[in-house]
């Protein structure tokens, strides 16, 4: 066996982030060392070709190379085999030469302890990993410290520590080429972090900053974060559409893992569509998934969106569906995933609410407020609600404080015309986006015509329908979990959100506070303002009582 030591110009390529470079200038050894092929390695799977790494990564682990077992491992994590993969790597701790191949090894551990056990556990080895890793060599320092930081951020993002994971992310940043394609990694996570504070606008901008990294424009799995991104917004036809191509791609490429959670995507919005038979097709191919994937998150993932399924599609509530959302959530608190766990608790009270069970559904939203009370972030079940709509008003009822810290959009049209979330300003730059929002909400729905005579009477028809759809779209952009949707069967548009909406027209309305003689969109003109204005200013003078 040859002794650890620096490799050729394949090391050297890696540690610059130059995986392509690495194997090429591999192919052109005529002597390698094991050191080069344990290099050579490294960039295959840094440029997910895990299935090519697979065969030659094993004959070096056999020989005993140093550092071989972890790379090993990740080929036989990749390949759906981690109780393998657990036991090879643990079989190569003694092999470990270096502190860098000791750090690496803690970095596999802690991946395949939150795969298979549990994620607080994962961080604790993640953490090792970061200590080790100050004892490497200089360049490998630098190359490893941002995805070994990324890592530690994602283990206490899924544990429920949000803002910590968003710190972490911002050291691992400072440590980051700009073209580095760690990149890629660091704003997936911080995109789920994000949508998890249900922080719309920065999740956008974080997509963004995604989409335009030049390594990221030919990967599929970047579609899966914007079908994630576009199903906690609410958007879910452009989600549908996402989640499908990416299972689809997935599939192709054999990306197992990725198409599991894409075909439960999928499942879940044609569930929502009341497409049975095409969200039955999609669970049928995850279960298949399921011989490969023998995770406990698997497992109970795929349980606890199968039971989601059923209960969209209306199948009755037996007790086999509330053993499988129970054993979801008892499992995926025992593995320290804080907001999986609530997101079975939070279908369990769907389920009661579908059955009629006002005893359950008052226990179950007890349970609910316990778990969130856990977490430590604001809106740590935003992104379930838009599939739910009828359970979020109902909670309102049933917990204290029941919208659960969902974000607050404040319409304010008496006196000035501003939009506000969570207290803090939002311009939508273009004329007419304000009263557009406030004419729905007090509307409900209204078709096209109805709408292009009312809000943009003073334009010829065609200049009229033009704006109206360049407000429409403006609005989904500047405030991406509001939409102005339109819905096929009744032809009209309406308003569709996750926000909790306040608008000061409605509490003039009930009496919570007086007109003050502010005027309703004093901008406006409208004919339609101007009835508000008719119909408030003589609520106001009308005697107490009348």
């Amino acid at each position: 066996m040859s002794a650890p030591g620096v490799a050729s110009g394949v090391r050297s390529a890696v540690l610059r982030g130059e995986p392509q470079q690495a194997w090429a200038e591999f192919t052109r050894l005529t002597a390698p060392t094991d050191s080069d092929r344990l290099w050579a390695l490294r960039a295959l799977m840094l440029l997910r070709r895990e299935h090519e790494a697979h065969r030659p990564v094993q004959v070096l682990a056999t020989a005993g190379v140093s550092g071989a077992a972890a790379e090993l491992a990740r080929v036989l994590l990749f390949l759906g085999r981690p109780d393998e993969a657990l036991a090879r790597l643990d079989a190569g701790r003694s092999d470990l030469r270096s502190a860098l191949d000791g750090a690496l090894w803690w970095r596999t551990r802690a991946r395949l302890l939150a795969y298979t056990s549990s994620y607080r556990q994962g961080l604790e080895h993640a953490e090792r990993a970061w200590e080790h890793l100050q004892d490497a060599a200089q360049d490998e320092l630098a190359f490893y410290r941002a995805p070994l930081l990324i890592q530690v951020a994602e283990f206490q993002m899924y544990t429920g520590d949000l803002p910590r994971a968003l710190v972490t992310l911002g050291q691992a940043r400072a440590q980051l080429d700009p073209q580095s394609v760690t990149r890629l990694y660091l704003h997936a996570i911080e995109l789920e972090a994000l949508l998890s504070l249900g922080r719309w606008n920065d999740a956008l901008v974080s997509l963004r900053r995604l989409d335009a990294l030049p390594q990221a424009r030919a990967q599929y799995q970047l579609r899966y974060h914007w079908a994630r991104y576009y199903l906690a917004a609410g958007q879910l036809s452009q989600a549908l559409r996402e989640f499908t191509l990416v299972a689809s791609a997935a599939y192709e490429r054999a990306n197992q893992d990725l198409e599991f959670w894409a075909r439960l995507g999928t499942a879940t919005l044609l569930a929502w569509q009341q497409d049975e038979a095409g969200c039955q097709a999609e669970l049928l191919r995850a279960a298949e998934l399921l011989h490969a994937l023998k995770s406990k998150e698997h497992q109970q993932g795929f349980a606890l969106r199968r039971a989601a399924c059923l209960l969209r599609l209306g199948h009755p509530v037996t007790p086999e569906l509330l053993d499988d959302l129970t054993t979801a959530r008892d499992v995926h608190q025992a593995m320290d995933l804080p907001l999986d766990a609530a997101a079975a608790q939070l279908q369990l009270c769907e389920a009661y609410r579908r059955r009629g069970d006002e005893a359950g559904l008052q226990s179950a939203a007890l349970t609910l407020k316990t778990l969130c009370a856990r977490l430590r972030g604001p809106y740590l079940l935003a992104r379930e609600w838009p599939l739910l709509p009828e359970l979020q008003a109902c909670l309102a009822g049933h917990l204290e404080g029941g919208d659960l810290g969902r974000p607050v959009l404040e319409v304010v049209t008496l006196g000035a015309e501003r939009l506000l979330v969570d207290g803090q300003p939002v311009h939508v730059p273009m004329r007419r986006a304000l009263e557009l929002i406030a004419y729905l909400m007090q509307a409900r729905s209204a078709s096209l015509g109805r709408i292009l005579a009312d809000v943009f009477e003073e334009m010829p028809a065609a200049a009229a329908r033009n704006q109206f759809h360049q407000v429409r779209h403006e609005i989904g952009r500047v405030v991406p979990q509001l939409h102005v949707l339109y819905d096929p069967r009744s032809r009209e548009y309406r308003l569709e959100t996750t926000f909790r909406l306040q608008w000061d027209v409605q509490r003039v309305r009930a009496g919570a506070e007086p007109l003050g003689g502010r005027l309703f969109l004093p901008s406006s003109g409208s004919w339609w303002a101007e009835q508000v204005n008719e119909e408030l200013s003589r609520q106001a003078q009308a005697p107490e009582g009348h």
